[in-house]
């Protein structure tokens, strides 16, 4: 499912491509092919298909354009994540990345948007968080440059936990970057510092690396899960203060 900018609900199915307008009007726009993958920019709508192509619709759904990726980009196989970032469609395989410029409608693959197998974990206020097959997290920011964060150094923990990070910008602008396994980071783009918070440090503002979910509230406050060690919520300042709800993080149950 997705959602265009005027509001309608664009539906990939097995028999084609459906789109649901404000009324709840149902209409077939494409009768067959085998679609994996939507998204939208300004008025309109992208639609890919396993063989490669895409296919441009405007918001009422009339086809604009039919686009093929070059060969010279190879198969594009399983698709895991897309996003559209600075006018262009990033669309994540498992071997590259392969951009399409929303406007000119030409492909290229952007060098600092290559990774393998990415997936799309997060996106606040138009900043994108995407993971790749190493563990290593990458920012698309609403303005600026993509960031890469490695921080997952070993290829078997980061399968096995998933890549499981979880982020979220806080009211000062700083990112937080809750992980499972390593802690937290606190990135601050405006000095691109990156500081690094573990239930080891000598006064912990966590009670165990394994964090399992990131949320801030409407005060600004940051609440963290974590597993088997309750939740802990932190005050954003320069220095972090903390405070752990029940059960407490210390306790061996």
């Amino acid at each position: 499912l997705k959602a265009d900018g005027a509001g309608n609900i664009w539906i990939l199915t097995d028999s084609g491509l459906l789109r649901a307008d404000k009324n709840g009007n149902l209409q077939k726009v494409v009768k067959s092919g085998d679609f994996m993958m939507l998204n939208h920019w300004k008025d309109k709508v992208f639609a890919l298909s396993r063989d490669g192509r895409v296919l441009v619709f405007n918001n009422q759904g009339k086809l604009l354009r039919e686009l093929r990726v070059p060969n010279e980009y190879g198969n594009m196989g399983r698709v895991n994540g897309n996003i559209v970032w600075h006018n262009k469609w990033l669309m994540m395989t498992r071997t590259s990345v392969i951009a399409m410029d929303c406007q000119k409608l030409t492909f290229e693959k952007p060098q600092d948007c290559q990774m393998e197998y990415g997936i799309v974990l997060d996106e606040d206020h138009g900043n994108f968080w995407v993971a790749d097959k190493y563990g290593t997290l990458t920012l698309f920011p609403a303005v600026g440059q993509a960031k890469k964060f490695p921080l997952l150094h070993e290829h078997d923990f980061a399968i096995t936990r998933k890549r499981n990070f979880s982020t979220v910008m806080g009211t000062t602008g700083k990112f937080y970057i809750a992980t499972y396994g390593i802690g937290l980071f606190v990135y601050d783009p405006k000095g691109g510092d990156v500081t690094h918070y573990t239930a080891s440090d000598q006064h912990p503002i966590i009670g165990t690396d394994y964090l399992t979910n990131i949320h801030v509230d409407g005060s600004g406050n940051i609440w963290i899960g974590q597993e088997d060690a309750g939740i802990v919520c932190l005050t954003e300042s320069r220095q972090p203060n903390t405070a752990h709800l029940l059960p407490d993080p210390l306790h061996p149950g």
